[in-house]
């Protein structure tokens, strides 16, 4: 009973604030066209990026630590470390691509 009370309070305190007036919810969304919606698109993944090639990395190399000298899993190992440095280096290239490409068209766009 307590958990159905505080879900719906949850659920109800944002509804009487906003028709109060308080809060002020507005959207955060100023895509006017499709270069804002790539520009987003690509901001969020300069920013994910990075992790993302980490993970990969980190992955890659505990599959090259396990293998234990297995040469099928060392095999898969150096594959995925290759597929995930050409992964980022694509991602980057096409952030400049897009980047310049941008810029040629007359968009203000890029890092």
């Amino acid at each position: 009973m307590k958990r159905l009370l505080l879900i719906l309070t949850l659920l109800l305190i944002p509804s009487a604030a906003q028709a109060a007036g308080i809060g002020g919810v507005e959207s955060q969304s100023n895509w006017g066209s499709l270069a804002d919606v790539v520009e987003a698109f690509f901001n969020v993944l300069l920013v994910f990026l990075p992790a993302i090639a980490t993970i990969y990395l980190a992955i890659s190399g505990y599959r090259y630590m396990v293998a234990q000298g297995n040469p099928d899993l060392i095999e898969k190992a150096k594959k995925s470390l290759t597929y995930a440095v050409f992964g980022v280096v694509i991602s980057y290239t096409a952030v400049l691509i897009i980047s310049y490409a941008s810029d040629s068209l007359g968009f203000k766009f890029g890092p």
